[in-house]
């Protein structure tokens, strides 16, 4: 089974490095580290293909001159080119132009002319070793398969170039003399020290590679058990002793920072297909070289193709666990990964007695042969505690991954290792929470947009005389401007030109503070690093408790992106008329704008559910003319072909 499944691996490792193959990046790798190589190999073209040309009969030369002749002094311009390289100004020394020119070189010169010469000299025997030399140095420059593949196209060309010459591939014989085979000994011996050179040279920076990256893993985890730790006892301290030198407020904000210093991981999103994933773990585990590293087999027992989350960070995850129960192995048994469907739960505080389902894969690593049963559902809030596995080293890593990436897991045995992780993590975890740690700062030319300006200058025109503080519009205008910076709607506008817009719509119905500032703010917690804590903060627990409402996510530590009907449920639910208020003038300016939407059957959902939910709830208000106008777009939308 093992043999069978390590052919079939290979097959597919082979077909996937096909797909995605990237030749200039692949071209890079086969460069040499040290320049002088250049000029070795140059030295070894002279004493090998270039001096071989001497040893070709008068008759011979006479007979193809134009081929000799364009053969010679080809090698020789390419000789001379990798001779002075090293010598090179830098301005010349394009990283493209040798990337590129180095195998293209030893393509023509060992394997293209190589080739002609043996088959104009006969298949002499001094050519053939040259040939043959060529081969043994382009094996030791170059990765296997690119060797391979410029050895077969290099002598199907020459071919094809001397039969297109000669019109047979047959063009006579010469004699080696005693004095030329001295010199191919000599250059037997050179090869095989430039190759032995090479070898060194790349076994050593392996080495130090290597060395430099496990001391650099130890001192992360080390610095990570260390961070934990004093991350607990902080929090320990707020939540007891402390937390009454501060109000609610500002334990909260504390707990939000240091969340974001030591738990908060960014993730790059990406789909990646299950059956490459395995092949590139088990491609991590061979560059490890464990002497002890038992069979590893792998079983995928579920229809999915593929999982949407980071994938560096899906395959340490797993390298992780693989390495934790090969390392608390006391036999060699071998190692068993596991690949089936599950469902994840978490449960959304506003609505009573009600979990959602996210389509899950779990990922069971174990040397025992019963597995752990699977369960019904998997709850994301009982992932353990990070504290809880500070002691068990790599694990810590595991911990953050699952964490980031919303999933559960079960460390607790040494002999089997279970995660269970969403098929698409965007289902839970929206990219707002890649920007939690983003720089935030106003971009002076949205600033100075004309339409920004026009509507700002309108908004405090509009609020004036009403019981609103402008001071506190602009902080909230300033604060809109740095966290929706670089930002734009379809339209080209600054995004914050919606907020603002949204806040004018409100003033026609509404002329409450803390609502006109919810307003501005309402796509901060959602599309922006700002929070709850912070706006609680900033403006009051008022205006956060707005924005908290007509937010499409819960904003606690990690953020969970909700779904359609479950911000309907939040927003029946206001509890505050003025939440109700915010979203429907949100609603009416997206209405307004959404010939900005390319996706016709986008704009038709977005009218049928402003149709049958934000029309009766504009009707309930007694916003007349709110409903109206919704009510005229929607269907002016649902009627377009």
């Amino acid at each position: 089974m093992a043999a069978r499944q390590a052919r079939q691996e290979a097959w597919k490792r082979f077909i996937g490095n096909f797909k995605q193959a990237n030749i200039y990046d692949y071209l890079q790798k086969n460069l040499p580290a040290y320049e002088v190589v250049y000029s070795m190999f140059a030295i070894y073209v002279i004493g090998a293909t270039y001096a071989s040309f001497y040893t070709v009969s008068e008759k011979i030369i006479s007979n193809h001159r134009d081929l000799y002749d364009f053969a010679a002094h080809s090698v020789l311009f390419v000789t001379a080119g990798f001779l002075t390289y090293p010598a090179w100004p830098p301005t010349f020394k394009g990283k493209r132009f040798i990337t590129f020119a180095w195998p293209a070189g030893i393509f023509y010169v060992l394997f293209v002319i190589g080739i002609i010469l043996v088959l104009m000299s006969g298949f002499h025997e001094v050519q053939v070793m040259i040939f043959l030399l060529n081969l043994v140095m382009a094996a030791f420059l170059l990765s296997w398969p690119l060797m391979l593949f410029l050895s077969i196209t290099g002598v199907l060309i020459g071919i094809l170039a001397m039969y297109m010459q000669c019109g047979h591939l047959y063009c006579g014989n010469i004699d080696g003399t005693a004095e030329f085979k001295v010199v191919y000994g000599i250059l037997l011996i050179s090869s095989f020290l430039i190759a032995i050179f090479r070898f060194k040279e790349n076994k050593k920076k392996l080495e130090s590679k290597n060395i430099y990256l496990a001391r650099l893993y130890e001192e992360k985890s080390n610095e990570l058990a260390e961070i934990l730790g004093y991350r607990e006892q902080i929090i320990k301290e707020l939540s007891e002793d402390e937390k009454r030198l501060f109000d609610d407020t500002t334990a909260a904000y504390i707990e939000q920072i240091i969340y974001r210093m030591t738990d908060y991981m960014r993730l790059e999103v990406t789909t990646i297909n299950l059956d490459q994933l395995l092949l590139e773990v088990k491609d991590i585990l061979k560059l490890k070289e464990l002497d002890n590293m038992t069979q590893l087999i792998t079983k995928k027992l579920t229809k999915e193709e593929s999982i949407h989350g980071d994938t560096a960070k899906l395959k340490q995850l797993l390298v992780n666990a693989i390495l934790y129960v090969q390392k608390h192995s006391l036999s060699n048994q071998p190692i068993t990964l596991i690949i089936e469907d599950a469902k994840l739960g978490h449960r959304v505080d506003y609505i009573k007695d009600y979990t959602r389902q996210l389509a899950a894969l779990k990922f069971t690593i174990t040397i025992e042969k019963d597995i752990p049963t699977k369960k019904d559902l998997y709850m994301i809030d009982q992932l353990p505690l990070l504290s809880q596995h500070s002691r068990k080293g790599k694990l810590i890593e595991n911990a953050r991954i699952i964490h980031a990436h919303y999933g559960y897991a079960n460390l607790d045995s040494e002999h089997t290792q279970v995660y269970v992780l969403p098929i698409n993590v965007r289902e839970v975890r929206g990219k707002v929470m890649e920007l939690l740690r983003e720089p935030v700062e106003a971009d002076r030319e949205e600033v100075r947009h004309p339409l920004a300006i026009e509507l700002e200058k309108e908004l405090m025109d509009k609020i004036k005389g009403k019981k609103i503080d402008g001071k506190v519009i602009n902080k909230a205008l300033d604060t809109i401007k740095r966290y929706h910076a670089g930002v734009k709607r379809k339209s080209g506008e600054p995004f914050f030109t919606h907020p603002i817009n949204v806040a004018l719509i409100l003033l026609e119905y509404c002329q409450d503070q803390d609502a006109v500032i919810a307003a501005l703010l309402h796509d901060t917690v959602e599309d922006t690093s700002l929070s709850l804590v912070q706006i609680k903060s900033m403006f009051g627990e008022d205006v956060a408790f707005i924005v908290n409402k007509v937010t499409n996510l819960e904003d606690n530590l990690r953020r969970v992106s909700l779904e359609d009907h479950e911000n309907v449920y939040r927003l029946m639910n206001y509890e505050d008329e003025r939440a109700a208020f915010v979203k429907l003038a949100d609603r009416l300016h997206n209405m307004r704008t959404i010939s900005g939407h390319s996706s016709l059957a986008k704009q038709k959902h977005i009218a049928t559910e402003t149709l049958n939910f934000f029309v009766p709830l504009a009707k309930n208000l007694g916003l007349t003319t709110v409903s109206q106008e919704l009510e005229k777009l929607s269907l002016e939308v649902l009627g377009k072909k």
